[in-house]
């Protein structure tokens, strides 16, 4: 039987540091594989071109749905919905993160700010152009790179069993969430219990859990919701994203 995981045996190949991701995907042709290609891409291809063998998986998997049985359906089902949805969205954090890290903020680009903006460590213009390729908004576009941000550099665990297909995305937002305003420590405390436990019934029975552990290691409350931000990752607070999302910055 097909095992789609096969897709994930590819080696990461590097990718030219002087041309943006846009102009990479563009410039590879988009021609259809046939539904019984199996081309391994090589090094020096890049992450198109690897891409382009996962959709040459995808289009075999279209085609032999039409014959398949009921039972092989539902395997596709929970395996795409499970552990393929996990390792895609893990995969997806990681090279946000590192696009990120990739383009640091200049001094140029965060000279006109001013200082009580909470100002990222990547460029301030990389938003604009991830939302420009992606056909979203500027503000969906800096929401998905600082949370994939936060996520590497806070629950490197939790992203981890993600990329593993151990947790899903529901469950390690919901892990987020609750943790965000911890300290450092606390937050490996509360990491490391969740992911020691099971995953329980549903995303919902995951955080309750966690917003429990939260609360035992923080009796203060300062991790439920409507508790005053905490210094960020930085040593500043995170008043442009409070306030958006909550209004004016509660300056201590």
């Amino acid at each position: 039987m097909f095992d789609c995981r096969d897709v994930y045996k590819l080696s990461p190949p590097g990718v030219s540091s002087g041309t943006s991701p846009g102009e990479v995907a563009r410039s590879q042709p988009r021609t259809k594989s046939h539904p019984t290609a199996t081309a391994q891409p090589t090094a020096e291809d890049g992450f198109t071109a690897a891409l382009r063998a996962v959709e040459a998986v995808y289009d075999t998997l279209t085609v032999r749905l039409e014959g398949c049985s009921a039972g092989e359906a539902f395997e596709l089902v929970v395996e795409l919905l499970g552990l393929q949805a996990a390792r895609l969205q893990a995969l997806s954090m990681r090279a946000l993160a590192r696009l990120a890290e990739l383009r640091p903020a200049t001094a140029a680009e965060t000279g006109d700010l001013g200082s009580d903006e909470e100002l990222e460590p990547y460029s301030p213009f990389l938003r604009d152009e991830v939302a420009a390729e992606l056909a979203v908004s500027p503000r969906t576009a800096e929401n998905k790179l600082a949370r994939a941000w936060e996520v590497v550099h806070r629950l490197p665990d939790a992203l981890e069993a993600m990329s593993r297909g151990d947790l899903d995305t529901g469950r390690l937002l919901a892990l987020f969430e609750v943790t965000r305003n911890l300290s450092a420590g606390q937050r490996a405390v509360v990491e490391a219990q969740m992911l020691a436990g099971s995953l329980l019934g549903s995303p919902s029975l995951w955080r309750r859990r966690a917003r429990r552990l939260a609360a035992r290691v923080d009796p203060a409350g300062a991790a439920r919701p409507g508790a005053v931000p905490r210094p960020g990752r930085f040593g500043r607070w995170p008043c442009r994203r409070w306030r958006t999302a909550w209004g004016p910055c509660p300056r201590p």
